[in-house]
């Protein structure tokens, strides 16, 4: 086969966007019943289909990573401010993250040092971190 047929490529719009093989079915103008065969046995449909799912799913990343860097750009920012108790707040949002990025197996000194001083400040300012 060269290429995905119209059909295909109306169908395979719908599924990108989240909708059913039936709602596929109905735009593309087929049975539902040809979605699911495309789906099941049609290698150049299926691998196409997987295809642009890592496109959407690798531009989400991108998209993501775009917000974690304003979000700590805005962090920063807040550490920033005059007022004490938005730099504190700040900080522990900060302290938060840290404590809960995944750790290595065994604890290091480095590590186990700054759990002890983020406890120390957690009963210091009165609240969780």
């Amino acid at each position: 086969m060269d290429g995905l047929s119209v059909k295909q490529e109306r169908a395979m719009e719908v599924l990108l966007e989240g909708g059913t093989q039936k709602e596929a079915a109905t735009v593309a103008g087929v049975a539902a019943d040809t979605v699911g065969r495309w789906l099941r046995e049609d290698e150049e449909f299926e691998t196409e289909l997987e295809g642009r799912r890592e496109e959407q799913r690798a531009a989400k990343a991108a998209r993501m990573d775009a917000l974690e860097d304003a979000a700590i750009s805005t962090l920063r920012e807040l550490m920033g401010s005059k007022n004490e108790m938005v730099r504190l707040r700040a900080a522990a949002v900060v302290m938060r993250r840290l404590r809960d990025m995944p750790q290595p197996v065994e604890e290091s000194e480095f590590e186990r040092a700054r759990n002890e001083a983020l406890d120390r400040l957690s009963v210091e300012l009165g609240i969780p971190l």
